[in-house]
C-alpha cells in the first residue's frame, strides 16, 4: 500500500512540474547546510524554487505528467530548481555558484519538455535575462525618439542664429 504521505509528495511535484518553465537538477554532496542556505537565498531572489526531492518520487511525477522523465539523471542526491519565470535566471544563478563552491554539479535539466545537458545549460546561462531583454528593447526604441528630439533641436538653433545673424546685419 503507498503510503499518503508520498501520494500527496508526488502530487506537489506534479505541480511544480507543469508550473515551472525550467528544471535544472544539480547533485549537492559536500555542500554544508549554510552554502545550501545561501543558494536557496539567491535563486529565491530570482522566484526560482530549490527542492531536494526523492528520485523515485520525480520520476513517478514527472511520468503521470507525461514529460520527459530524464530517468538518467536521477542518480544519487538531487535537487531541483524550479524556474517559475524567466528561464535564464536559475541557470546563470546556478552556475554562478558553481563558480564558488565547485561541490555543487549540474547534472542537467529540463525545458519544455527538451532534455538539456550540461553544454545546453551552459548557452542558456549565456543568453541575456527577460529584465536584459526588455531593457535593450526599450533603448531601442527610445533611441530613434531621441535622435529626432536632437536633430529638431539643432534645426530650430540654427533658424534662430541665422536669424540672429540676419537682424545684427540690418541694424547695422
Amino acid at each position: 500500500m503507498v503510503h499518503p504521505t508520498k501520494v500527496e509528495t508526488v502530487q506537489k511535484l506534479k505541480e511544480k512540474f507543469s508550473k515551472a518553465k525550467i528544471l535544472v537538477l544539480t547533485d549537492f554532496r559536500g555542500l554544508t547546510v549554510e552554502e545550501i542556505s545561501e543558494l536557496r537565498r539567491e535563486l529565491r531572489k530570482k522566484n526560482v524554487e530549490y527542492r531536494v526531492v526523492k528520485n523515485l518520487l520525480a520520476k513517478r511525477a514527472l511520468r503521470e505528467n507525461k514529460q520527459n522523465p530524464m530517468e538518467e539523471l536521477f542518480v544519487g542526491p538531487t535537487a531541483i530548481a524550479f524556474g517559475y519565470d524567466d528561464p535564464v535566471e536559475p541557470v546563470k544563478v546556478l552556475i554562478e555558484f558553481q563558480k564558488k563552491q565547485e561541490k555543487l554539479r549540474l547534472k542537467g535539466g529540463m525545458m519544455e519538455d527538451e532534455l538539456l545537458d550540461l553544454k545546453k545549460l551552459e548557452e542558456i546561462a549565456r543568453l541575456p535575462t527577460i529584465k536584459e531583454l526588455h531593457s535593450r528593447l526599450i533603448g531601442s526604441l527610445q533611441s530613434p525618439i531621441s535622435h529626432l528630439t536632437w536633430g529638431l533641436k539643432s534645426v530650430i538653433l540654427n533658424l534662430l542664429l541665422l536669424l540672429r545673424a540676419v537682424s545684427e546685419k540690418k541694424e547695422a
